[in-house]
Formats: structure tokens, sequence, C-alpha cells
């Protein structure tokens, strides 16, 4: 089989590299250029305009986590695009999620994930990650304030307010986070972390998913937001996470959790079964997927 991989940005490939490699040792030919192909592997919706591939297949980061607010008209441009295409996501729990919405889904697992199965949490680290969205994003709020944190901290800001994300570029990013995790490390940053530290981002969702202690900063417009939808994965998410609304609060839960409190983790283990299936199998699920589609 011949597959296009169209990206919306140059680090979406992060996510595929594996993908890809899998499917070519498999027998496939797979490229970043459309030539005629036949299938693509879509990073999101808004890939068809890259590609004229009738069959296709959207990881969409591998969550599909925000899909649901195209409905409501703001976007339905996208919405008639996600229409159109097989959702490949990480648990049945998010085929029926989808299913729901009008939306063709079917299970392959977290490869994203699969390649950091077995990472220890480092004692005394802690990851924070923002989203791009500014109307979500604990960016602006609490900024380089978050290496008040006493701990050893992991900082990852999101690709979009650097150059190379290119959507919404931030030229004062590298001074506030100017120690920052390169992109394509976000997954071993949070199997690393002994509390993971978000707003409403996808690391919050992978600390759910790897079983790490999670704190969700909920910042005060977010239900205000054209994001937020108490559907949303990030929402459902939260409720085996611990939410904080300041900077004070992240630093007493972080402190909290690493003297041992975690009343959250029957929560957070039975949201990471229900996330996450065929652990450590994903790729060639995908692989079988695309080969008897």
């Amino acid at each position: 089989m011949r597959i296009h991989f169209a990206m919306g940005a140059e680090y979406h490939k992060q996510h595929f590299t594996d993908i890809k490699a899998r499917l070519e040792e498999r027998g496939h030919d797979c490229s970043y250029d459309y030539d005629g192909q036949e299938i693509a592997m879509l990073s999101d919706a808004g890939c068809t305009v890259l590609t004229e591939a009738p069959k296709l297949y959207n990881m969409n980061h591998n969550l599909c986590s925000k899909n649901i607010f195209w409905i409501d008209g703001t976007r339905k441009d996208y919405n008639d695009r996600e229409l159109g295409m097989t959702h490949l996501v990480p648990s049945e729990w998010f085929v029926d999620r989808l299913k729901r919405a009008g939306r063709e889904a079917i299970s392959v697992g977290c490869p994203r994930l699969d390649a950091v199965i077995g990472v220890k949490p480092v004692e005394n680290r802690a990851f924070y990650s923002n989203t791009c969205h500014h109307t979500i994003t604990s960016r602006f709020d609490i900024g380089p304030k978050i290496y008040e944190l006493p701990c050893d901290l992991k900082v990852k800001y999101h690709p979009y307010y650097s150059k190379v994300g290119g959507r919404i570029y931030d030229e004062n990013i590298d001074t506030i986070y100017p120690d920052s995790c390169k992109n394509g490390t976000g997954e071993l940053n949070t199997a690393e972390a002994q509390v993971v530290i978000s707003d409403y981002a996808t690391a919050a969702i992978d600390g759910i998913m790897l079983n790490r202690p999670t704190i969700f900063y909920y910042n005060k417009c977010y239900g205000e937001s054209i994001y937020y939808n108490e559907d949303n994965v990030e929402i459902i998410a939260s409720d085996g996470g611990y939410i904080c609304y300041s900077l004070d609060e992240i630093k007493e839960m972080t402190k909290r959790i690493m003297n041992g409190e975690d009343e959250k983790k029957e929560r957070r283990e039975e949201l990471s079964e229900m996330f996450w299936g065929y652990k450590g199998e994903s790729l060639d699920r995908i692989a079988e997927v695309i080969e008897h589609g």
C-alpha cells in the first residue's frame, strides 16, 4: 500500500515516526509528500487540505480530545471534515464517545505512550507543560513563576509559541521559559515526572494515562471558552487529577504529592485503564487496521 502522511505542522512528525517506520517494515510505501496515494494518515482533520487520498485516517494526536466542540457550529468546516474519516483512538472508551458524535472510530492504542512504557518516575521531579489555546492556557497566568516550585522542575512550552510551531509565535517565549525541553520529549518527561502539572493540555491527559499524579490548573476563563465542553476528555480526565486555581495551590499540592499524599490514585488508575488499550501493541494494531481497512 502507498500511504501519505499529511502533517499540519512540522513538529507533528514526532508522533508519526514510529508508525511510519513500522508500516515500512511491513512493506508499505510511506511518504510525507502527496503523490496520488489512496490512503492518508492525518495529524488532525485540518490536514484534509494537504491530501487528495480518498481513504483518511485521523490520529489527531491520538486523542481526538477537543473535537466535540466543532459540532456547536463555531467551526462547522472541521465538523464536516471529521465526519468523513476514520479516527484512530487509544481505547474503546474513545470509540464510544466519538460514535455518539456521529464519527467513525477504531481503537488502536497510543503509540506515543507505548514508547515510554517501563520508564520510572524520578524522585522530586515535576514536569510542567501548557496548551497553545490562548483562552485556557496557563502560560499567561503562571508564566515564569512556575520556577518557584521547590523541586527538580522540567518545563516545556507548546511549540505553537515558537518559530518552529509558527501559529502563535511569541517572541518572548524563550526568555519566559529559558530551559524549555525540546519538542518530541513530552512523553518522556511526563513518564519521568513524580508530578505532572498542566492546564487542559495533552500532557495532563498523558499524565493520567501513564498513572502519574497530575495537577490541572483551572483558568477562570475556561468555562466560558469555546473550547470548554463537559464531554471533553480533559474535563473527564481531571476527575483523576488535582484541580488548582492558583500558583500557591499548585505549590502546596506538589509538596503534598511528593510527601506521599495521593488520594486520587485509585480513580487515576481506573481512568488510565479506561483511556488506554492495546498497551505496547499499538504499532502493529495500526498497521493491521490499515491493511484490512
